[in-house]
């Protein structure tokens, strides 16, 4: 095995923050450095270049929210198909990340411009990414499902319009051979689990594999690391970490370690990734929410037929990626696009009801969310269907 010194740079994530809610996600991120080391040298070094942790945008848990009461229109929107371009707002919620591909692409190759869009891209943490999406201040934004969840059930009028990560890529993983092999849920039980906050993706992944392995957190040492689950696994402070498989074990890997995983889809299907919008939007300008749709869908498919321009597009915005950094962010692109393909007998872009409800579920049970919604205002499947992809 060759040497390799590689600094891993974990990006925290804020979460979006709303108003009276002191809580935040493993979402939307700061930068923060932890180092750790190849398991050939035991060292690290602080020359390599940045390695941004994969993005899952926006996941919250918002305790108290005063709904909108006026909606904002995109500029030019009565002209959409009239030449006219009409000016949009994009929210990804997080640094330039291979994750958000498919919208690089869809940019660099003209399909926004093509649907007659002007698009602001709005690139970085936001800690009031949904709240913002509900007022009509931002026209669209990436987030999670189990981030919407609890954004609508406190009154936040959001709603998932598109799915980029057909499978939620949260879940466990270990080094190999340094513990018992973590092969089902139940391996979980006396183990040591980090999770970056008891707040967010990470933390619902977990409820979610105890559940289906008969579980509790009094099974478990339940154990907050920030964002840094190699250095915690590697340093053994941890037995296990929840994150997300499509990042921490890609890298890992490259770095050359064994790693073990258990993925909560695996065993629950839960909503991961995907486009939202406001309920206004849809109501007053379904065509705009037509033809935005389908020129992201145009932009994911190119992705993943195309995984090598799908790179490029992403290095173009990610300049401090260089030297070993570069190979582990194709890893990672690679990794993340074999969750994104389309669902077997529906198109691209599709959201399972199923996992609306499985998630809406497992945040109602564990009382992240205090009254269930009506699935149907979570999501809608109308804009995907009417793209034709």
């Amino acid at each position: 095995m060759r040497y390799r010194h590689v600094l891993l740079v974990l990006v925290v994530s804020l979460g979006l923050i709303l108003a009276a809610c002191g809580s935040s996600s493993d979402t939307d991120p700061t930068a923060t450095t932890s180092a750790a080391s190849s398991p050939a040298t035991g060292s690290s070094s602080g020359t390599a270049a940045a390695s941004p942790t994969a993005a899952e945008p926006s996941s919250t848990v918002p305790a108290t929210a005063v709904p909108p009461t006026t909606v904002a229109s995109p500029e030019g929107s009565g002209s959409v198909g009239s030449g006219e371009k009409v000016k949009v707002t994009l929210a990804l919620g997080f640094v330039p990340n291979v994750q958000f591909a498919p919208y690089y692409v869809a940019l660099d190759n003209g399909y926004y411009e093509e649907a007659g869009f002007d698009v602001e891209v709005q690139q970085g943490p936001n800690p009031d990414l949904l709240a913002q999406v509900g007022s009509g201040s931002i026209d669209f934004a990436v987030t999670s499902g189990d981030g919407l969840v609890p954004a609508r059930a406190a009154g936040i009028p959001v709603r998932y319009v598109m799915a980029q990560f057909q499978k939620y890529p949260v879940g466990a993983t270990a080094i190999g051979g340094k513990h018992e092999p973590l092969t089902s849920p139940e391996d979980l039980q006396g183990r040591r689990v980090g999770v970056s906050q008891a707040n967010g993706s990470t933390y619902f992944g977990l409820l979610a594999l105890l559940q289906a392995g008969g579980l509790t957190l009094d099974d478990i040492e339940l154990i907050t690391i920030g964002f840094a689950e190699l250095e915690a696994l590697t340093q053994d402070r941890i037995d296990v970490a929840m994150t997300y498989l499509v990042n921490e074990p890609v890298q890992a890997r490259e770095l050359g370690y064994d790693m073990e995983e258990l993925a909560v889809s695996d065993y629950v299907d839960m909503v991961s990734t995907g486009l939202v919008t406001n309920d206004d939007m849809i109501a007053e300008h379904p065509e705009l929410v037509q033809k935005f749709v389908a020129a992201t869908l145009k932009g994911l498919k190119a992705s993943l037929d195309d995984p090598d321009a799908a790179f490029e597009a992403s290095m173009k915005r990610m300049p401090e990626i260089t030297g070993d950094n570069v190979r582990i962010q194709r890893a990672v692109l690679e990794q993340a696009q074999k969750w994104q393909q389309p669902p077997a007998d529906h198109p691209l872009g599709w959201t399972d009801p199923e996992a609306w409800k499985n998630t809406q579920d497992l945040l109602h049970s564990v009382g992240i969310v205090e009254k269930t919604v009506d699935l149907d205002t979570l999501y809608t499947n109308q804009f995907v269907e009417g793209a034709g992809q």
